[in-house]
């Protein structure tokens, strides 16, 4: 069997596109292929009603305008259904919204790939979708698969901030990508810790006060707790504590060719050199106890059992950036290639997921009315399609959108949203009691026409 689309990266963004585009056209074969056997990023997703509007309206007006049978019908309103269930919590578990779209997706007939023998690199990509192509850099798995594969008529990257589909595609130069700008700094703390607890606990927040150098967006450590590890059965846990520039550059070590050489991922400070480090700063000594303060709060949530070793925790400060890819559409090995998500365009402060959504949206309508029209002998593509070029304008005036918001969120600037029947109701009394004031003056002024001697 050979598959129309192929979707590099099964992650929440890679299998709504998916699950969308299978449920809009039941006979569309779509594969996903993913590296990771089990999903081991495990934190909070915030899903923002407008994005879910937008797929929403998809749906609906596919219900509206094609003639679906009862199962079909079912399966567009369940999933439509999902995300507007999701939209009512402040923010959904990433394992919980990838087991639930997996579900639908295999329910639906999207075959998924899982597991590091489908793992895509840069040099298995130019050989997986070339029908004419050798496949000696092919994992066996992925050789098995080379005749389904290379003749989809359209590839999706949807394999996050590093995508290989990006940089294959549209070029590893920072030069292709824009809007790069940063607007929060956060020191990272990674550690696996033994426990004896049977299942993984759920996230904790903790807030910090600050008191040296105050972000804007203010201090809040999210702790994240994944999976157990299958080979040593420790717990992997990631901090986040966010701060600004001024406390980011006293966890930076430069040497005197101004090359950075420790606090950044690849190269982790160790708490034993922090120590040393706080000696002689201050800020360092401050944020070093919040760090250790922390790690003794996740040992006692998770009941560390003291008689294994624990991993050494890492600290690294890394600068959240937006980014976005300026070209998010291209033909390569004679076929379209869509990125979408943080493949396409990176945000932060939980905008990403919602940009993301809307694309998905964006992406399914440009990609069901490409292939209504396109050739099943595979024409020579010399350009991209007008549909593609929609979706790419459309993606950009999203990402400045959300953009926006981020930039707001960044300086501290909260928004109280106000429902709408609110300002309506005190507008509509006020309307309501000038009307009735004044028809019951006019009911006076007739009933004194009338009968004046009444009224006196």
């Amino acid at each position: 069997m050979s598959y129309d689309i192929v979707i590099v990266g099964g992650g929440p963004v890679g299998l709504t596109e998916a699950c969308l585009l299978k449920s809009l056209n039941k006979k569309l074969n779509i594969c996903v292929l993913e590296g990771r056997s089990i999903a081991t990023r495990d934190f909070g997703l915030s899903i923002a009603k407008d994005s879910v509007k937008r797929i929403a309206s998809v749906i609906d007006n596919a219900l509206a305008n094609h003639n679906y049978d009862p199962v079909e019908r079912i399966d567009l309103k369940g999933l439509k259904k999902c995300l507007v269930e999701w939209s009512y919590f402040p923010s959904v578990r990433t394992n919980q919204i990838q087991t639930e779209l997996s579900n639908r997706a295999n329910n639906l007939g999207v075959k998924i790939f899982r597991g590091e023998q489908f793992k895509v690199n840069g040099e298995a990509l130019s050989q997986l979708f070339n029908p004419k192509a050798s496949k000696e850099l092919l994992t066996p798995d992925l050789q098995s698969l080379h005749a389904s594969l290379s003749q989809a008529k359209l590839i999706i990257g949807a394999d996050g901030a590093h995508s290989i589909v990006r940089k294959t595609v549209m070029g590893t130069d920072e030069s292709n990508l824009t809007d790069v700008e940063t607007y929060a700094y956060a020191l990272e703390v990674k550690h696996e810790i033994a426990t004896t607890l049977s299942k993984k606990p759920n996230m904790v927040k903790t807030k910090i006060a600050a008191s040296t150098g105050s972000s804007k967006m203010g201090e809040v450590l999210i702790e994240s707790i994944g999976k157990p590890n299958p080979n040593s059965n420790l717990l992997p846990v990631t901090d986040l504590l966010f701060v600004d520039k001024k406390i980011h550059d006293c966890f930076i070590e430069k040497n005197e060719k101004g090359e950075t050489v420790m606090g950044i991922p690849g190269k982790p400070w160790t708490l034993d050199i922090l120590e040393e480090r706080a000696k002689t700063n201050k800020v360092v000594k401050e944020y070093l106890e919040k760090i250790k303060g922390q790690i003794e709060r996740t040992k006692l949530l998770c009941k560390v059992d003291v008689s294994q070793t624990t991993k050494v925790p890492q600290i690294t400060t890394i600068p959240l950036k937006t980014y976005r890819s300026k070209e998010i559409v291209k033909i390569y090995q004679n076929k379209p290639v869509l990125i979408l998500g943080d493949a396409s365009s990176g945000l932060i402060l939980r905008r990403g997921f919602n940009k993301s959504l809307i694309e998905v949206a964006s992406s399914s309508e440009a990609i069901i009315k490409y292939l209504e029209r396109v050739d099943d002998k595979h024409a020579e593509l010399k350009e991209i399609s007008k549909e593609f070029k929609d979706y790419q304008v459309q993606s950009e005036k999203i990402f400045a959108n959300e953009k926006w918001w981020v930039k707001q969120k960044a300086k501290g600037i909260k928004f109280i949203k106000i429902p709408l029947k609110y300002i309506i109701r005190p507008i509509y009394s006020f309307f309501a009691y000038l009307t009735k004031t004044f028809v019951e003056a006019i009911r006076s002024s007739l009933s004194f026409i009338v009968n004046p001697k009444k009224l006196s």
